[in-house]
């Protein structure tokens, strides 16, 4: 069920109204909403990923909505979910945006944008040593690169790992993550490495140039929910050599890995963006930009975490501050939520709250009351947090809500009515789908 809200502001207490809806029977989502503009009304439409159950082909794996309307323009097949969020690029030259996406059982795909016909799909090969063995699990967010094999498009980079048929808490059957390099124009294999430390990944892959001299640095992470991990950094010419061995690790964790991507922002006042990572054992945990040293760090005791440390300004300095939601419990038997306010220069906490059940998503902030202080949107999953707790009992049929967070006037408010449906999975997006 996916939903299109409209805020205004006519007191500091802003007001939303639903201006459509689209319900898909049989339908589930784990990936985020992604908005484009794919039938040139200039109106940002809607591409999300999609699927029923895990290991069953569907006609609707991938969905793109009428931004307008919620209409569908067209939806995409696949054999299994679609989980990742989509990428964009006009490889086509048809002045309309592809997507790029991927997924479960090694789905990777590359859809015209205008039409919803694939241009290429990812397909498994013995070829080589990697695509042996490794290059055949999950494919996570797709990042667009600079051209690498002279054909005028850009490419794009993107991890692929995590055999979901391994037993919990057992190193076998577990196989090395990958960092791969496909040409955007025809998905043809660039360049593919191997996980420094030979673990899984389950990290969507950061690039930024740090130093702001060409030099493109690639932060991921390996481990997932009962292996240890690490959190690295490389360059993408390491990568393109098929060699990251001589990454950097930033930061390691014991019987949990690194599984949600980074978030840059500069809490040094220094002008070099920083690394601000969540730790699936339940910590969060600043790097800094240009000396890889370790700034602060925040545990959250008998937790887990899956979402992004969300920056945004809840404090008076000019510090990015961070929001993140918390599982209490251990996987698979994780139980309450915990939401937290960090703030970005020291690590202390500056909110803490227990709404709702488990969740993987994370939340959006924006300044919506003109306040110069942001506020926060995220999932409010409501029902008994049984285990698994997101097959949790129903509670009035009413079991989720989006909830707008206010710190700096201690108010909170619910922005969608509380409804018959979970939202465990997917982030929400806020914009100006009028541009």
């Amino acid at each position: 069920m996916f939903f299109l809200l409209s805020g205004c502001r006519k007191t500091d207490i802003p007001e939303f109204r639903t201006v459509w809806s689209r319900n898909f029977n049989k339908l589930g989502s784990s990936s985020s909403i992604r908005c484009v503009d794919l039938n040139k009304d200039k109106i940002l439409d809607i591409v999300i990923g999609a699927a029923e159950n895990e290991f069953e082909p569907s006609d609707s794996a991938v969905v793109a909505l009428d931004g307008k309307t919620g209409k569908v323009l067209w939806s995409v097949f696949a054999q299994d979910q679609i989980v990742g969020s989509a990428a964009f690029l006009d490889i086509t030259h048809d002045a309309v945006p592809d997507i790029f996406i991927g997924g479960r059982s090694a789905e990777l795909i590359c859809i015209n944008g205008a039409t919803g016909q694939p241009i290429w799909r990812f397909q498994k090969s013995e070829a080589n040593a990697v695509l042996a063995c490794c290059l055949r699990f999950n494919f996570f967010n797709p990042q667009i690169i600079p051209d690498q094999d002279n054909d005028g498009l850009p490419d794009i980079l993107v991890s692929n790992g995590g055999n979901v048929k391994a037993i919990p808490f057992s190193e076998t059957e577990r196989f090395p993550g990958v960092l791969a390099v496909f040409s955007s124009k025809n998905g043809q294999l660039i360049a593919a490495a191997t996980m420094p430390d030979g673990k899984e990944t389950y990290m969507s892959p950061v690039i930024y140039d740090f130093a702001g001299q060409g030099t493109t640095s690639i932060i991921f992470g390996t481990g997932g929910e009962t292996i240890g991990g690490n959190l690295f950094i490389t360059t993408l010419a390491a990568v393109l050599q098929g060699d990251i061995s001589g990454a950097t690790k930033l930061a390691s964790g014991a019987g949990r890995g690194f599984i949600a991507p980074p978030t840059l922002a500069d809490v040094t006042a220094d002008g070099t963006k920083d690394i601000i990572v969540n730790w699936f054992g339940g910590k969060m945990i600043a790097i800094n930009g240009k000396t890889h040293a370790t700034i602060w760090e925040r545990p959250v005791p008998g937790t887990e975490v899956y979402g992004t440390a969300v920056p945004g300004r809840f404090n008076a300095d000019d510090i990015p501050d961070f929001f993140s939601i918390y599982n209490q419990g251990a996987w698979p038997n994780n139980k309450g939520s915990v939401q937290l306010l960090i703030d970005g220069k020291t690590g202390e906490v500056l909110n803490t709250d227990s709404l709702g059940c488990m969740g993987y998503a994370s939340g959006v902030v924006l300044d919506i009351n003109a306040d110069n202080f942001d506020e926060i949107i995220f999932s409010v999953n409501d029902f008994v947090c049984n285990a698994p707790a997101y097959a949790g009992t129903s509670i009035n049929n009413s079991q989720h809500s989006l909830q707008l967070l206010d710190y700096h006037h201690n108010t909170r408010q619910a922005i969608l009515p509380a409804l018959e449906a979970k939202n465990v999975s997917s982030t929400p997006w806020v914009g100006d789908l009028e541009q």
